[in-house]
């Protein structure tokens, strides 16, 4: 999870998330990836669960836009939880992770 500044109070801006399936492992394309954001006094967030519907699934690779506006000033963060699914031909895992990332906010 990434985010590129610069973080001005009030102005919307967005982090993102990528997932990479190694080795024999692909994106399950079926799985109803998600990013639920924990609630943070410091933030806003317009889609607090952003969904399969705004990622883009690729073979190995999906990324996810989540969108946030901060409310004050200063170091924040932007955190929530991912939902999703890697596959074998033989075998599918369903996993969820705690993704975070530090913004500087003007």
């Amino acid at each position: 999870m990434s985010a590129r500044g610069p973080f001005k109070t009030g102005a919307r801006a967005e982090a993102e998330i990528v997932l990479l399936a190694l080795g024999s492992y692909k994106v399950n394309q079926e799985y109803p990836i998600k990013y639920k954001l924990e609630d943070n006094a410091g933030m806003d967030y317009p889609i607090p669960v952003v969904k399969r519907d705004r990622a883009k699934l690729g073979h190995a690779r999906a990324t996810m836009n989540v969108p946030f506006v901060p409310r004050q000033a200063g170091d924040q963060r932007v955190v929530g939880e991912l939902a999703f699914s890697v596959c074998t031909d033989q075998k599918c895992v369903m996993e969820k992770r705690t993704l975070g990332v530090k913004v500087c906010v003007d």
